[in-house]
């Protein structure tokens, strides 16, 4: 946003390169459901640790399907976790 402190992403950020970008569906691709914690952990270290330590974390690591980043703060338009979930 014009103005605004707010560093935001670009493609790449997330996706890898832009010209390499793959299905959210396909398992390679960084946004894929498996991939998609440790994706957003590349910026947001700390909240990967939180999650890592929660209940869906642990479920995750056990190969459980679980929420993930997206699930609570979208992907394209990321926003905050809806106050039930902070």
């Amino acid at each position: 946003r014009k103005g605004s402190p707010i560093t935001v992403s670009d493609c790449a950020n997330c996706h890898e390169a832009p010209h390499e970008i793959l299905a959210a569906t396909n398992p390679e691709s960084a946004v894929h459901v498996d991939n998609v914690t440790d994706t957003c952990g590349t910026c947001h270290r700390p909240a990967k640790k939180q999650f890592a330590a929660s209940a869906h974390g642990v479920a995750a690591e056990k190969g459980e399907k679980v929420p993930t980043c997206v699930s609570c703060h979208g992907d394209h338009g990321v926003v905050p976790a809806p106050a039930t979930f902070a």
